[in-house]
């Protein structure tokens, strides 16, 4: 029997997993790009609403378009009793990223919407969620210092 020689790939290497228009990884350089903006220039010039709102809009927004994205945001930073009641239960010794995948699921339960996908409805949940997960890890670290959740402020 003639000696047969395997190439073995580990994980992704080489492997093309998709084409995107919204943002351009290579391992390799590294390289890490967002909608054609080098990830080192935007993360130095711009806010994380502004890059949000880039990833999510293919543009930059200014002036008053970035004002009221940012009131937008802040306007959806309540998160629901029972996500916090949730947090609560979580053991001690729980992962904190466990924490967060599940009060993002108790969010998603408790979506009235939850199935509608469309574009409009999309848009709503990652605004919602965007706002709601820094409250999410703010009140998990104020329950693991001991105290009681705070409320976020607008």
């Amino acid at each position: 029997m003639a000696d047969a020689t395997e190439n073995v790939i580990s994980g992704l290497e080489g492997i093309l997993a998709c084409e995107s228009s919204i943002a351009y990884i290579d391992g390799n350089v590294p390289e890490l790009s967002f909608r054609g903006y080098q990830i080192q220039d935007i993360a130095q010039t711009l806010t994380y609403e502004q890059i949000t709102f880039l990833i999510w809009h293919d543009r930059i927004p200014e002036g008053d378009e970035l004002d009221q994205f940012q009131a937008d945001l802040a306007s959806r930073r309540a998160v629901p009793q029972p996500v916090f009641d949730l947090l609560k239960a979580m053991p001690a010794s729980a992962h904190p990223m466990a924490g967060l995948r599940t009060a993002v699921s108790m969010l998603g339960a408790m979506d009235e919407n939850a199935d509608d996908i469309s574009a409009e409805d999309n848009l709503r949940k990652a605004m919602n969620l965007t706002a709601q997960m820094p409250t999410i890890v703010a009140a998990q670290a104020r329950l693991q210092q001991g105290n009681e959740p705070i409320a976020p402020d607008a």
